[in-house]
């Protein structure tokens, strides 16, 4: 099976939401290493809204490509 697929039904967005994560996680800890400590709660407000961001960006195009 691949990523995406779940069964022949289509593409799973949880699946490839938790894919998106996962390649991201390691991104993330080399982010924070460089920031000072007392500035990364600040960082990670704004990595999660980018974050989130991005994965309703790409959830919302996956939506618009498999209703056509």
């Amino acid at each position: 099976m691949f990523l995406g697929q779940n069964d022949n039904k289509g593409s799973n967005p949880l699946e490839i939401a938790a894919f998106i994560f996962g390649c991201l996680k390691p991104i993330w800890d080399r982010f924070l290493f460089y920031i000072p400590k007392e500035e990364q709660s600040v960082a990670i407000i704004i990595f999660s809204l980018n974050l989130d961001t991005l994965v309703l960006l790409v959830l919302k195009n996956m939506l618009l490509f498999f209703d056509e």
